[in-house]
């Protein structure tokens, strides 16, 4: 079943509520929130699941520590995960926009990093281009924004990327 419009605004309002309260329990700390980047009409299976645990896997990893706060939902609208860690801001959001890039999965994954005042982390505010299509490799957002790809086209490249990371041979 396809998510609608409005549980995804929902969601999002969700997301946000949980930034503020994780942020207000726990001064001083950075906050990661991850997420999977699948268009809102595909259902959300076993294969997001997947990717959103990897998401978090990975990030773990690059911390090479244990986080002072996390917390994971599988949600109809998606894969969340709320990760707080006493390191610098800029410094997490670097270290996202590598994994974003650098993983096989990476243009799946949504590394979202908020500093301890509630600021959101761009790439761009780290020295970091924005994100490329994995379709065309052109702008994501102005792919995403435009409609520039068919859902068919992009469940299938979710799918291929999927199948080769988890299922090597």
């Amino acid at each position: 079943m396809a998510i609608s419009i409005n549980h995804m605004e929902h969601a999002l309002q969700s997301i946000i509520a949980r930034q503020k309260e994780l942020l207000a329990e726990h001064p001083g700390l950075t906050l990661i929130v991850v997420t999977v980047n699948i268009p809102r009409s595909v259902d959300r299976t076993h294969i997001t699941s997947d990717i959103g645990y990897e998401a978090l896997r990975v990030l773990l990893e690059y911390l090479g520590r244990k986080p002072d706060v996390l917390d994971v939902f599988e949600k109809t609208t998606g894969f969340e995960a709320y990760v707080m860690a006493p390191m610098d801001a800029r410094d997490v959001k670097a270290m996202c926009a590598d994994i974003e890039s650098e993983h096989p999965l990476g243009a799946l994954f949504n590394l979202d990093v908020v500093d301890p005042q509630g600021n959101v982390l761009r790439r761009r505010d780290v020295g970091y281009r924005a994100r490329r299509c994995m379709i065309c490799g052109g702008s994501a957002l102005s792919c995403a924004r435009r409609g520039a790809h068919p859902t068919n086209e992009i469940v299938d490249e979710i799918r291929r990327m999927h199948r080769e990371h988890f299922h090597r041979e």
